[in-house]
């Protein structure tokens, strides 16, 4: 995470929440749509939230490994943050233009996304020190959250990102209290 700004921070916190909070959404619509043929608002609805959310999701990966403060962590974050981005354009161009061949690109990306969160959960737990170990836990509900989607995966991941977005603001704060505090000069 580095020394950076306070709102910068406070971004991150806000992307993190909006990432748990648009897959809970999406998962709360899954038994009411039809986002293989969408026709009514709601079913655009799904497959644009569910498409924006995978892309969220891309976005906040890279920035959550970035609290491990290991190159190795952050370069394997970018695996899942690829699969995501993926899948959301496959999903748009799959269910919202009609392109069923693009099912394929859904499955890889997928596929890469699920590989790579499984990657990311181990690469964090075997590189951490300490209580840094503990930063997998975000990574590896996210997992839990694409594999078991309709049952779970909705507060799975409201779970997991909030955590996120606690742990960001945590560390933020923990960071603050450390420095010296610095004299003002006259």
């Amino acid at each position: 995470m580095g020394t950076g700004s306070t709102g910068s921070v406070n971004a991150r916190v806000a992307l993190f929440l909006l990432v748990g909070v648009a897959f809970f959404l999406r998962w709360r619509q899954v038994g009411s749509v039809d986002y293989q043929d969408p026709e009514t608002l709601d079913d655009w609805l799904a497959v644009v939230g569910f498409s924006v959310a995978l892309v969220l999701l891309a976005a906040s990966l890279p920035l959550y490994a970035e609290l491990a403060d290991r190159q190795l962590v952050s370069r394997v974050a970018l695996v899942p943050a690829i699969g995501c981005a993926l899948a959301g354009v496959s999903n748009i161009l799959e269910d919202g233009v009609g392109w069923a061949w693009m099912f394929w690109g859904f499955v890889i990306s997928t596929l890469l996304t699920t590989l790579g969160l499984l990657a990311l959960t181990l690469v964090t737990a075997a590189t951490g020190r300490g209580s840094a170990r503990l930063l997998c836990v975000v990574p590896g509900l996210t997992l839990a959250g694409v594999l078991l989607f309709e049952a779970w995966g909705g507060i799975l991941m409201l779970t997991a990102w909030t955590t996120a977005a606690i742990v960001t603001f945590r560390m933020q704060r923990v960071r603050r209290l450390q420095e010296p505090h610095s004299v003002p000069e006259w």
